[in-house]
């Protein structure tokens, strides 16, 4: 099954990850603001902000069912260290999508509050994180 990695961002931190990973591991890159992404395996990348995610990504996931979409690993960028974007899984699991159960917290910054992250550590846990989801296929 093919892998592509997709984001959706608000401040450039899921786009910086997902280009980070598409690099390493030499996978696509998508923009969902662009439209759809490819069929297959699809590595997610998004922010929680304000403890949700937001809702133009979820309406914009709508397009997204079984038979495009087989399998999905999330990849979640937050300021808070503690954050799981339960919005989305409930989301997707609404549309019948297979979401993987582990799921990576990277970290973000947000004005004052770890403003350096994600750092290249970051980007290198995510990537690492991703090749190993790949594996468990």
């Amino acid at each position: 099954m093919d892998t592509s990695i997709a984001y959706w961002t608000r401040t450039g931190h899921s786009r910086k990850i997902a280009e980070h990973i598409g690099n390493t591991l030499k996978l696509p890159v998508h923009n969902l603001r662009e439209g759809p992404p490819p069929r297959g395996h699809l590595v997610l990348v998004s922010g929680i902000y304000a403890g949700k995610s937001d809702p133009k990504m979820l309406n914009a996931l709508q397009a997204l069912t079984p038979d495009t979409t087989p399998r999905l690993t999330l990849v979640i960028t937050c300021a808070s260290p503690d954050a799981r974007d339960l919005d989305l899984r409930k989301a997707l699991a609404s549309q019948g999508l297979a979401v993987d159960e582990k799921e990576h917290v990277c970290p973000g910054g947000f004005l004052f509050i770890r403003f350096t992250r994600p750092n290249q550590r970051d980007l290198d846990a995510a990537a690492a994180f991703v090749k190993e989801a790949i594996k468990q296929a």
